[in-house]
């Protein structure tokens, strides 16, 4: 039986620049609503399909 992932989320400092990376080396974009400094960047996937997103937990006591 084969699995088949659709969404990805990875917490990181730098949400644009890891997002960026990620759309240059899967050969996509990011997203048109996210901005350097943003909470979140979304890696669009084929069809503007989300593939996977860069986000900035909250902190933790």
């Amino acid at each position: 039986m084969a699995s088949l992932v659709h969404h990805v989320s990875v917490d990181c400092a730098d949400t644009y620049r890891l997002g960026t990376f990620w759309a240059e080396v899967l050969g996509t974009r990011i997203s048109d609503d996210d901005q350097p400094g943003g909470p979140e960047a979304l890696v669009e996937g084929e069809s503007g399909i989300e593939r996977n997103a860069a986000e900035r937990a909250a902190a933790t006591s």
